[in-house]
């Protein structure tokens, strides 16, 4: 993507969720990244009352419900845990003065928790602007999350998930899981996204505002966009599925555009210690992770570990860290050692590159549909990579790599389609052995020794929500 174009897109950004958002504040809570023993909870409700808060976890009691988040927040303490009822409310911040400890975050979840708020793998076409999962418990705008020391689950929302650039370099120890939006974007330390969903989306509709609405111009999801406020470290996007966006019809050219929007499933301007693990990326429109520093420093230990990377709509990177040319402005924006591993790169994820000035790479368990012609790994880095224990379909490159024909289970091109069939005998036992890079496969079933290279091991189950 162009400077100027993410100039504009970062213009678009703030325009976008800051209408999405209604700002009202709130707080929510769990000790870590788990679910505590709650020492109270407070209940929300549409229709609102005295805000009661229970002294042990209770079930809902008619007018002492709080009729906002904001209103349960006032009310909460570190270690509660506030329930939503089911029904549709507008959307929702937690500011920046609400949150529990590191010891006890609060919580906020749905009355039902997970419970029909699954992700939906559901195709979409060109010309339908989907709706996303409707959750029990749903927002009309965004969720943006401003506080610390959260959990906040199961729900849906027809704006995105934001965590956004703020006055403060705010550490905010928050896990957000099984939240379905219209994208996220994140900033800050220590934030874990999982088991969550975006996309089906046409940039171009009508609905969307055509050639000059707020989704023109507009990725899924942004990671370390903000360089001004922010140290963006430690931010884990596990489990996500980012599907089905779109930004031009067939035979013709995107949103008028011959260019086309340009526009990517993830776009990662800048940040420490990012990793997408356990992923799935199918449909997006010109490429799954676009990552290089108009924004800021160079990126310091990217990790893309145990996704599947499924059709480019368009054509462009599957999952790119920098520029794979020696000597161009993005072939030196990689600090640290930057690990892809144990991905299954289909057919349509053309283009896999890489820094080829700066940073360290090691580059092990990959099953690459499409041959060694579809990446630029071979010069990674400021010195030789560590390129060991890949499949490919057709070449040869790095240390005890094999080439040969995986078999996988349903049609390739499809999502889901990536898990390998039983009778597979070219990623079995292919990755290496004892390595300790993965320990789960994408549907979290325990890895062998030696595992299957790419993502998936053969003879489980397909368990993830």
């Amino acid at each position: 993507m162009k400077l100027s174009d993410r100039r504009r897109l970062v213009a678009v950004v703030a325009v976008v969720l800051g209408s999405a958002a209604v700002v009202v504040g709130v707080r929510v809570v769990a000790g870590g990244g788990g679910s505590p023993a709650a020492r109270a909870n407070l209940w929300v409700d549409a229709g609102g009352g005295s805000c009661t808060r229970q002294a042990a976890p209770g079930s809902w009691v008619d007018r002492e419900g709080c009729s906002s988040f904001a209103a349960a927040c006032s009310a909460a303490a570190a270690g509660d845990v506030v329930r939503v009822k089911n029904g549709t409310y507008p959307g929702q911040t937690l500011g920046t003065d609400c949150g529990g400890t590191a010891e006890h975050r609060i919580t906020f979840d749905a009355e039902q928790g997970a419970s029909g708020c699954r992700r939906q793998m559901t195709f979409f076409t060109t010309t339908t602007t989907s709706r996303f999962t409707d959750c029990p418990v749903a927002l009309t705008g965004g969720l943006t999350i401003q506080g610390h020391d959260l959990n906040v689950a199961d729900l849906s929302s027809g704006g995105a998930l934001d965590f956004p650039q703020s006055t403060s370099d705010l550490e905010a120890r928050v896990t957000a899981t099984n939240i379905h939006s219209r994208g996220f974007s994140a900033n800050g330390t220590d934030i874990v996204l999982r088991n969550g969903e975006v996309g089906g989306l046409w940039v171009c509709s009508p609905s969307n505002g055509g050639t000059s609405g707020p989704w023109t111009q507009e990725d899924l999801a942004h990671i370390g966009f903000d360089i001004e406020h922010h140290s963006v470290l430690r931010i884990t996007v596990d489990g996500y599925l980012f599907h089905d966006l779109y930004d031009i019809s067939a035979g013709k050219s995107g949103c008028g555009n011959p260019e086309g929007p340009h526009t990517d499933c993830l776009q990662i301007a800048q940040g420490d210690s990012i990793t997408v693990k356990n992923s799935q990326f199918w449909n997006c429109a010109t490429s799954d992770i676009q990552s290089n520093d108009d924004f800021g420093p160079p990126y310091t230990t990217l990790r893309y570990v145990g996704n599947f990377f499924g059709k480019v709509y368009t054509g462009g990177n599957g999952a790119e860290i920098g520029s794979g040319t020696p000597g161009t402005s993005q072939a030196d924006d990689c600090n640290g050692t930057n690990v892809v591993a144990y991905n299954t790169f289909s057919t349509g994820g053309a283009g896999n590159q890489v820094c080829a000035d700066t940073g360290t790479f090691v580059i092990e368990g990959n099953l690459v549909v499409g041959g060694t012609s579809v990446v630029l790994w071979s010069d990674a880095g400021s010195g030789p990579p560590v390129i060991d224990h890949n499949v490919w379909t057709s070449g040869s490159l790095g240390t005890n790599s094999r080439t040969c024909s995986p078999r996988f289970t349903g049609v390739n091109s499809a999502l889901d389609g990536l898990h390998l069939s039983a009778s597979d005998t070219c990623a079995r036992d292919a990755g290496k052995p004892g390595t300790t890079i993965v320990v789960r496969d994408i549907d979290r079933a325990t890895r062998g020794s030696p595992p299957e290279a790419g993502a998936d091991e053969i003879g489980t189950s397909a368990d993830r929500r």
